[in-house]
């Protein structure tokens, strides 16, 4: 039952304008109490809080980041996108869910607006504590590097668990070509911080990997998927003596259901021998 507040007698108004007032509360109040949830459940519950903050170079991690602020609204959450040069660790206690994009710079080096933050966490004997920070990391990189791809993101990682935070989805390290692995980590990170959220207390923690690789499968052939086409043709087109060596090269797409059309343009990565 809602109780329907009356205006007293001793507020700055006169007999009509009073009687007007309790008129109207009792009429927009008889609808369901001001703030009601659809289900009656009482007052609307809040989405949680998302930060996303990214370490960048050259922007990537940045678009990637403001993409995600975007369809973090759709998903049910109220984000914040922010650099890493523009947080404090109590951002992240504040918020209680984060998910930091980061690139790799020169040799495994943080970007440059990523390096204060990191100083600030392995600052020993005074680095902040993460308890009760749900996290994920999607690391950007180039495989090209060896040991050192994505270590900015995988520090990062590391160092975030070590100092109290809970990891809900592993890290996913990327190559240059990112799209496909940065939508399923978001997929896949998004649905563990909403479950998080949802979830009753008195659940078991889980143990997470701190990385894992997604195998992202493609539907016919293009640059991320390339048609392994035999090399039939190889015709040197200078005579004898000359100093330049101009080649006809002929490859097969036999069996690949390309058809060649003029004007296309042809890619070719090649494989080195060990």
């Amino acid at each position: 039952m809602i109780t329907v507040p009356l205006i007293p007698e001793s507020a700055p108004f006169n007999t009509e304008q009073r009687a007007w007032l309790n008129g109207f509360l009792a009429g927009l109040l008889s609808k369901g109490e001001v703030g009601a949830s659809p289900t009656g459940s009482g007052s609307a519950e809040a989405k949680p809080s998302l930060l996303i903050t990214f370490g960048s170079q050259s922007g990537n991690s940045e678009t990637l980041a403001k993409k995600l602020g975007k369809e973090a609204a759709n998903r049910g959450f109220t984000p914040k996108v922010a650099g890493l040069d523009n947080v404090q660790a109590s951002d992240f206690t504040a918020s209680g869910n984060v998910l930091l994009i980061t690139s790799t710079w020169g040799e495994g080096d943080m970007p440059d607006n990523a390096v204060s933050f990191w100083e600030t966490l392995t600052n020993n004997g005074s680095s902040p504590q993460f308890t009760g920070v749900r996290y994920s990391v999607l690391a950007l990189g180039d495989m090209n590097y060896g040991d050192t791809f994505c270590l900015a993101g995988r520090k990062l990682d590391e160092r975030l668990e070590q100092l109290g935070a809970q990891r809900v989805y592993p890290r996913v390290d990327c190559d240059v070509e990112f799209d496909e692995l940065a939508k399923a980590w978001s997929d896949g990170a998004f649905k563990a911080l909403l479950d998080r959220a949802s979830a009753s207390t008195g659940i078991a923690s889980v143990v997470v990997e701190p990385a894992v690789k997604i195998e992202v499968k493609e539907e016919g052939y293009s640059k991320k998927n390339p048609f392994p086409a035999p090399l039939i043709a190889n015709i040197k087109l200078n005579a004898e003596g000359s100093a330049k060596d101009t080649r006809h090269i002929g490859l097969s797409l036999a069996g690949s259901g390309l058809v060649y059309e003029t004007g296309d343009a042809l890619g070719v990565l090649s494989q080195n021998c060990p």
